[in-house]
């Protein structure tokens, strides 16, 4: 019978709204920001799939990276909706940290077994709250 993995399905479905918003969606700052976050959730989403489907430990490892960049795409992408000032992009680089720790603590796994999945819902979390706190002002 044939088959298609569930990553799959939604990463199809990410298709289908990426091109909508292309095509149709909302223009300026508002559609950049909604088709870039779109596609970096695709791309997690077809990673999640492929991990999924073909155990490579090229997908272990790119895997928990694609992870971990979608926070920060997210803060960028919402963050800047919300501002009307630019004095925040000078610090937009402290948002290569949370990412460079996790791409060293999947590095060192063997010889430190850091949790990377409790690092990435951390990462997760902290800039969910981030955006809530946000969206509150």
């Amino acid at each position: 019978m044939f088959e298609i993995p569930l990553p799959f399905v939604v990463a199809l479905l990410l298709a289908i709204l990426l091109v909508r918003l292309t095509l149709r969606g909302p223009a300026g700052p508002v559609g950049r920001s909604m088709r870039i976050f779109v596609a970096a959730s695709l791309a997690l989403v077809i990673m999640v799939g492929l991990r999924w489907q073909f155990d490579l430990l090229v997908f272990r490892f790119l895997r928990p990276l694609f992870a971990a960049m979608l926070p920060p795409i997210a803060w960028m992408c919402f963050a800047a909706l919300g501002s009307k000032e630019r004095s925040q992009t000078r610090w937009r680089w402290l948002h290569v940290i949370p990412v460079l720790a996790i791409f060293i603590a999947s590095l060192t796994w063997r010889q430190w077994h850091i949790q990377v999945d409790f690092l990435i819902a951390v990462q997760f979390a902290g800039y969910g709250i981030a955006l809530m706190v946000l969206a509150s002002r």
